[in-house]
């Protein structure tokens, strides 16, 4: 086969993978709504939702050693979609809180890995073969939007019907593994054991550490918008269950038109100043919604939204492809995923609910929630004079 045609058909390839992978993420946001069903209290529901980010945490360095250290990292992310099926279709077995919460607490601890790992895979098979990684992201977000159309019917239907739904996907991602393409590896010499590098290595890259930093800060101050969405939608002058729905789907158009671009940009400019514009761009969102809470307000805002999220994971994605060791890039992009959406959601959910609650409203929080962007972007700033960015040589080879 001509080797320009078989990397096209590898890049169409991961265009679905990366849409079933969203797929997943989007089914898997709406288990609070089949939890209300079976009757569980906000509180129970909260307590689900908080132990699955916690064992998210714990399962990082569990999966980015499995990753890093697998001969074939797409086998292990058939792997974990098998084992998910088998748990989703658990999941509507038993209406018992002790029983509910070890499935989908073992959900979580399974599901986490598949976007890092898919993600490692595929900047390395498009940076080899002239692809663009942002325009395969893309999809996931395209993806996401398709299935929430269905979700709606679905979850009116009968919540359970979700799990079907989900147990097809997870299964289509299983059996379209056989088929990513993968890349050809240089055998070791005869008698050589594979490179191993300790976890604690990553923590020794200060230009790693400041973007993980500034990136958690950005992504308590997202998280806390993604939580308290829905009630805000519901609670604002003219706002209804509808607004909730438009300010989604705009969300998700705004991450793929980014996402289109999101390579090119990069390249460019850089992770440190494409976080630097991120910030810039939730600002304006946050300090938009403390100053106006209308629903025209609110959907202008959600045209933001890619900077919120995608343009900082695609940043600090592409980093890790740039600058950490092979041997660590699993266990690089599991950090980057747990940071992002374990660690800041449960700092953003604990102490965003205290000050809902202190401030009497969600909308007064947002001025928190823009001047904690504000403030670790002007840190961000500072410290970045003085840690060197080994980004800048390579991007000034590659533009």
């Amino acid at each position: 086969m001509n080797p320009g045609a078989s990397a096209r058909r590898g890049m169409k390839i991961f265009y679905v993978y990366y849409a079933l992978l969203y797929m997943i993420n989007a089914c898997s946001a709406v288990f609070s709504i089949y939890f209300q069903s079976i009757g569980f209290s906000v509180a129970q529901i909260g307590q689900i939702l908080a132990v699955g980010s916690a064992v998210s945490l714990l399962a990082q360095p569990i999966w980015g050693k499995a990753g890093d250290r697998a001969k074939s990292k797409i086998r292990v992310v058939q792997l974990l979609a098998l084992l998910l099926v088998l748990v989703v279709a658990a999941m509507p077995f038993s209406g018992s809180y002790g029983y509910v919460l070890l499935v989908f607490t073992l959900f979580f601890f399974l599901v986490i890995p598949l976007i890092p790992m898919t993600d490692a895979l595929t900047i390395e098979y498009m940076d080899r073969t002239g692809g663009h990684y942002s325009v395969v992201r893309a999809c996931g977000p395209l993806g996401f939007g398709l299935i929430s159309l269905t979700l709606g019917p679905l979850l009116n239907g009968r919540p359970t019907y979700v799990f079907y739904l989900l147990v097809a996907i997870l299964a289509l991602v299983a059996l379209l593994g056989f088929k990513v393409p993968s890349l050809p590896h240089t055998p070791l010499p005869e008698g050589a054991l594979p490179k191993r590098a300790p976890m604690r290595d990553l923590f020794k890259d200060k230009g790693l550490l400041l973007l993980l930093g500034f990136l958690v800060l950005m992504q308590i101050s997202h998280n806390f918008y993604a939580a308290f969405e829905a009630v805000f939608c519901s609670d604002i002058s003219g706002g209804d269950n509808n607004l909730i729905g438009y300010s989604m789907a705009l969300c998700s158009v705004s991450e793929v038109i980014f996402l289109l671009f999101a390579d090119k940009l990069w390249r460019a400019i850089g992770t440190r100043k494409l976080l630097l514009i991120s910030s810039a761009f939730m600002m304006l969102r946050y300090f938009g919604l403390a100053l106006v809470a209308q629903p025209a307000m609110l959907l202008v805002m959600d045209m933001t939204h890619a900077f919120c999220f995608a343009a900082t994971t695609f940043a600090l994605a592409r980093y890790i492809a740039r600058s950490v060791v092979p041997e660590l890039q699993i266990s690089g992009q599991m950090l980057v995923w747990v940071l992002a959406q374990s660690f800041a959601k449960i700092v953003s959910t604990l102490f965003g609910g205290m000050l809902v609650d202190a401030m009497g409203g969600i909308q007064p929080v947002f001025w928190i929630a823009g001047g904690l962007v504000a403030a670790a972007a002007a840190a961000f700033i500072l410290l970045s004079k003085k840690v060197k960015d080994p980004e800048q040589e390579w991007l000034a080879l590659h533009i």
